[in-house]
């Protein structure tokens, strides 16, 4: 047991459990906090891909679709009534930072965290025993209407000029690589460079144990007290010179004595397993549906779009019923494989990127949250430049974009 550690982590998904990593392999002596365990919160619940073919940021829904939201009749998003009133002004700047040229800005911001996922993933779970959870088979993406691939073409456009591979596959070409998947689509792209996680919170707890294996510890404790002192921070009985916070949405909350607050908007996810007959091997995002159907050792799991509400608001998973009448048209789902939808807070920024650095206000203190939909993809890498930007190393790519400072 170490009486002072150099850096205490706090929150156990991918953010968290990698950068622990990273700061171990530099012979560092760190402690990885979780309130609830490994990988059990947003990390657990994701759809599992891995890929380079990140290069633009989630879109908000089309304004055309905006009356169906309001009445709760889009998988794609939801308003949770009343709370989620609450976030209308974080809507407001999402829609404004996700302009042309704000989303190609804030996509190329985000490259060098995403166009080597596959490898920094490997990197990580390769010692960790846990790369039977990585399937070859990634994500295509289907459009179901002609208006539909056309929309698309800008993403396609910004694809090809960052080298990022992928084909454009009829119902008749997709049906020999997924010959269960109905051709009830017009359109098919397949992201040939990405990957997929068969079970990501199995995987996650691999690489977690492998870090205590080689050293660190890790505790399942909550966080009730952060304060600075001696030189350095105390969080509840425990000493270090760094603390990082890799909490996602709960960030805010531990920051408030701290003069800290960013604008995290609460996106709310749904997901349910069903014992499927179907063989697919790939994660289908339904472009036009806003949902996805991803193989993993659960079941087959049906992923939501956003829900906006208050964190500790009851859970309202109808949208998980909305996306299963949708699925159905293209994969025979079968039965759930358990009683109630699974409830996840993706941690989003309007500008659609994370905060990683350290804080302008604090010495020692260091954030590394805010991956949004992007969190399992880029989580490895904002470990890695994380622990070297704690270390005084050269990073391997400018952290600017991501600097706490910039709200």
């Amino acid at each position: 047991m170490h009486t002072k550690f150099d850096t205490i982590i706090i929150g156990a998904g991918i953010v968290g459990v990698s950068t622990a990593i990273h700061l171990l392999k530099k012979e560092k002596t760190v402690l990885l906090l979780d309130r609830s365990g490994i990988a059990t919160e947003t990390s657990y619940g994701n759809s599992g891909i891995i890929e380079s073919s990140y290069v633009l940021p989630f879109a908000p829904p089309h304004w055309s679709n905006i009356p169906k939201i309001l009445m709760g009749k889009n998988a794609y998003a939801r308003i949770n009534y009343p709370d989620g009133l609450s976030q209308f002004p974080w809507m407001l700047n999402f829609y404004w930072q996700s302009r042309k040229a704000a989303r190609i800005k804030s996509g190329a911001a985000m490259r060098p965290l995403v166009e080597n996922a596959i490898a920094e993933h490997r990197a990580v779970m390769q010692e960790a025993g846990a790369t039977h959870y990585i399937s070859d088979h990634g994500r295509i993406k289907l459009h179901r209407s002609e208006d539909s691939f056309i929309n698309g073409q800008y993403e396609r456009d910004v694809m090809t000029q960052y080298g990022v591979p992928f084909e454009i596959l009829s119902p008749d070409e997709l049906q020999e690589i997924e010959p269960d998947i109905k051709p009830n689509f017009h359109r098919a792209i397949q992201l040939t460079d990405s990957k997929r996680y068969t079970n990501p919170a199995k995987a996650i707890q691999c690489a977690a144990d492998w870090f205590v294996k080689q050293g660190g510890e890790y505790k399942q404790e909550t966080v009730a007290s952060l304060s600075q002192s001696d030189g350095g921070w105390q969080v509840n009985a425990h000493k270090c010179d760094n603390v990082v916070l890799c909490m996602g949405p709960w960030t805010n909350k531990l920051l408030k004595p701290f003069n800290h607050k960013f604008p995290l908007g609460v996106k709310r996810g749904y997901h349910k397993h069903y014992a499927s007959a179907a063989n697919i091997k790939h994660a289908l995002v339904d472009a036009d549906e806003g949902y996805l159907i991803c193989p993993m050792e659960q079941g087959v799991r049906i992923t939501t779009g956003a829900e906006f509400a208050m964190m500790n608001s009851d859970p309202q998973p109808m949208q998980i019923d909305l996306a299963l009448l949708k699925a159905k048209e293209l994969v025979e789902i079968g039965e759930a494989a358990e009683d109630k939808a699974w409830m996840g807070t993706r941690p989003c920024l309007p500008d659609s990127l994370p905060v990683i650095g350290q804080s302008h206000k604090h010495e020692g203190l260091w954030f590394n949250f805010g991956h949004g939909h992007c969190g399992i993809t880029a989580g490895p890498a904002s470990g890695r430049l994380i622990a070297q930007m704690i270390t005084g190393e050269t990073p391997f790519c400018d952290p600017n974009p991501y600097a706490p400072l910039r709200f």
